[in-house]
């Protein structure tokens, strides 16, 4: 496996703006993580996996009315769901080739 994380002004760089923008007020820095699973090294199919782990404390304002806010914190189910893929995937040894992309803020 490897793993690369893109964060802060390095999103810029790599010409994800929007993520930057929905995560630069937040206390900790947006990141886009990149982990690669190389479980079968004669194919060159790759699968790929991409999770959204933004929830609406990311930094910004609230416009959400009531009773639309309370569960959005299950925006990030995307990624955790990714994440659970890759590490079964792993624990498996299953003989494939996967990408996951991590959009957090």
């Amino acid at each position: 496996m490897s793993v690369e994380v893109i964060r802060g002004e390095q999103l810029l760089k790599n010409k994800l703006n929007m993520l930057y923008a929905v995560g630069k007020g937040a206390s900790y820095q947006p990141r886009l993580i990149n982990i690669l699973y190389n479980g079968n090294k004669e194919s060159k199919e790759l699968c790929c996996f991409i999770g959204k782990g933004i929830c609406f404390d990311t930094g910004g304002y609230n416009i959400e009315s009531i009773g639309f806010i309370e569960d959005m914190y299950l925006d990030k189910c995307g990624m955790t769901a990714v994440l659970a893929a890759i590490e079964s995937a792993v624990n498996c040894k299953l003989k494939v080739n996967i990408i996951a992309a991590l959009a957090i803020a």
